[in-house]
Formats: structure tokens, sequence, C-alpha cells
């Protein structure tokens, strides 16, 4: 008994999502592709995922798949692909298990779908009901089979065990109406993905400017800085009308926050001031209590010479992370900028307060050598940030 199309597609279409962000990962920990325009591979690389996730799925189906994953599901298939059961005059086989048809006294359907085959064999028949000895996915068969699956059952066994639910589910009827909108619902997902794959490509390429405008622009190579920058703030800015995730990839939310932050730290390594603080703001709008993005702003105003501004940046970056110590190291910084050493001591004994209640508690903490610890990761920008004011600082 094969399992029914509508079953096989949608397991081929999770397993295919779950391949290529796989790629997707590889490609964004990488950089052996950059003289590759991804966004011309989106869909080719889709459809090698889906081929990929089928072989897999065949594969982990087959005797020595099964015979693979055995020490965890102890003879049957992960992933209910091709395959859903098989039986003759003598018992049930599912995967390489089979069951005599004797020893079957109870099919139960649970909630989340699972039909559960249920024995006396190990109990006997003084326990109230049948133990559980197996479990498999009850939709991913056809109707026919289903029903054909209970009527052999309860033919070898007239005093068979079932429930409500799968009396109901055996004596449903499946409608035209309702088969088809299942497959046009399949042929959605289908359209879906094809555009996940667009748009994830296309946020990596538009990336992959940033980062080669940045590279340029430290290299003192402005011209080609631009160009890739250029690249990059047109797939930014104008995303293409049939994408839908694409535009909402890069309108709002923690993407689009992180776009616009490179979009930024690319404009202020090419020297655009103005534009980097507007991209960076613009971040902010995206994504309003991102703390890199309250950093990244305190940064920005700060080279510009907008003290205030950088110190209300800072001021909401440690009411996002009032645990941290970043943020209040980034306000010593832009007192030391303003020469301001009596605010700096206030600012510093109220940290400590801070910290002592968010942190590190009453010490000394019992165990002796068990006081708490603050731990601190620092970019390159951070440190450069916070240790040249306070070398000028007396």
């Amino acid at each position: 008994m094969p399992t029914s199309t509508t079953h096989r597609l949608y397991t081929l279409l999770g397993a295919t999502f779950v391949v290529f962000e796989g790629v997707f990962l590889i490609l964004w920990a990488n950089d052996f592709w950059f003289r590759i325009n991804l966004v011309l591979l989106a869909v080719p690389t889709l459809v090698g995922a889906c081929v990929v996730a089928h072989l897999f799925l065949v594969w982990q189906e087959s005797k020595r798949g099964i015979a693979y994953f055995s020490w965890l599901f102890k003879g049957q298939a992960p992933i209910t692909y091709r395959r859903w059961l098989s039986f003759d005059d003598a018992g049930i086989v599912v995967g390489t298990r089979r069951i005599i048809w004797h020893a079957v006294d109870g099919l139960t359907l649970t909630i989340f779908g699972n039909l559960q085959i249920r024995s006396f064999a190990l109990t006997g028949s003084a326990e109230k009901f049948p133990e559980v000895i197996l479990k498999l996915p009850f939709g991913a068969g056809d109707l026919n089979y289903q029903i054909m699956l209970v009527e052999n059952a309860k033919n070898h066994k007239s005093s068979l065990i079932t429930n409500k639910r799968l009396d109901k589910a055996i004596s449903a009827k499946l409608g035209k109406g309702e088969a088809v909108l299942r497959n046009l619902y399949a042929a959605f997902i289908v359209v879906l993905l094809c555009d996940i794959a667009f748009s994830t490509f296309s946020y990596l390429e538009m990336m992959k400017q940033f980062h080669l405008a940045e590279t340029a622009a430290k290299a003192h190579e402005l011209e080609k800085a631009k160009e890739y920058l250029a690249s990059a703030e047109h797939m930014q800015d104008n995303p293409p009308p049939f994408s839908y995730t694409t535009g909402k990839l890069l309108k709002d939310g923690a993407v689009a926050a992180g776009a616009l932050r490179a979009r930024a730290e690319t404009l202020n390594a090419i020297g655009d001031k103005k534009g980097a603080i507007e991209a960076a703001l613009r971040a902010q709008k995206a994504q309003p209590v991102s703390y890199k993005t309250c950093l990244l702003l305190a940064r920005l105003f700060a080279e510009d010479g907008k003290l205030s501004e950088a110190r209300k940046q800072v001021v909401t970056a440690i009411d996002l992370r009032a645990d941290e110590l970043m943020p209040y190291l980034y306000m010593m910084s832009l007192y030391c900028q303003m020469d301001k050493r009596p605010q700096a001591e206030r600012f510093y004994k109220q940290t400590v307060n801070t910290l002592i209640d968010e942190v590190f508690g009453e010490e000394p903490l019992w165990p002796p050598g068990g006081n708490r610890n603050l731990h601190e990761l620092f970019s390159s920008e951070d440190v450069n940030f916070l240790f040249k004011p306070m070398l000028k600082c007396p």
C-alpha cells in the first residue's frame, strides 16, 4: 500500500525546504561563490535541493536506510514517504517490522493523526486496554487503503478495539472539491518555495555587494566601492514586484535591519557619514529594539560630532541590555569625548550599582570562587570607539 500522492508531495516539499536552507547556510558561511551571481541560480538550486531530498527520502525507506536508523526507529523508516505499509493473510508489515493479525487487539487514532496498533500479547488480557506496539501516520495512506486495513483487522479479530476518532476517519468521504483544494494548496507551496529561493539568494547577493564595497573602500579603491554599493542599494531599494517574500524580507524585522546596518557601515567606510546615519536610522525603524543598531548609531553620531544624539542611543542600549557592560563603556567613552569627568565618575558609581543588581549580586558568593562574571564580545569598531577617546582623556 503506497502513500497518497498528496502526502508524498507535502513530504517532498518539506524535505526540499530543509535541504535548501542547508545550502543557504553553507553559502552564508563561505565566500567561494563570490564570482557567481546567485540570483540566477535560485530556482536551479531549489530543483537540485528537491532531487537531493527525494533521493534521501527514498534511501531512508530502503532496507539499508532502515537498518542504519534502526537504533532509533526500531525497524521503521524515519519518514514515511512512498511506502505506507503492506499486509497479507498472515499480518501487517511496516518497514522491516511484521505483526501477525492475531496479535492485533486494537487500532486507535490519536489527535495527531497517528494510528496506534495495540496488543495484549505482552501484557495479557487482564489489562483494561491493550498496549501500543507500533505507531504509523494514518493520513499518509489513501482513504480506500485506510478502510481496507481496518476491515482486514476486524475480519481477523472480531473483538478488535477501535476508538471513535478512527471510526469517524474511515467513514468520511473525500469530495472532489477537497481533493482539488489540496492540490491547489500544494501548487501554492511550490510557488512559495520558488519565491523564498529567489528572495534568499537575492539577499545573499546583496550582502555580498555590501561586503565587496566595504572591502574596496578599506583598500582605498573608492570607485570600485561605489559601483558595488550602487548595485547593493538598487537591490535593496527596488525589490521585484513579482516577489512577495523579497519585499517583506527587506522591509521590516531583523533581516531588514541587518541589511541596513551593512549599508550604513559601507557608507561610513566610503566616507558618507550622512548617508550612513540615514541608513542606520532606517535599520532602527525596521527593528526598534535592536541593541546592535543603537551602538552603531552611537558610533556614527559620535564620529559626526553629535554627542548628545549618541548619548541618547547609548541610553536606549542600556535599557535594552542592562546586564551587559558594553553600553556603559560606550557612555564612559562619550563622557571622555565631552571632557566631563565629574559626570563620568557619577555614572561609574551608578553603573556599579546596576551591575550588582543585574549581574554580580552581593559578593562574596558561596561557594568560594563562584562570583559571577561579565562576558562581553568586542568588535574592532567597539575597541576603537572605546579606547581612542579614553587614551586622550586626562
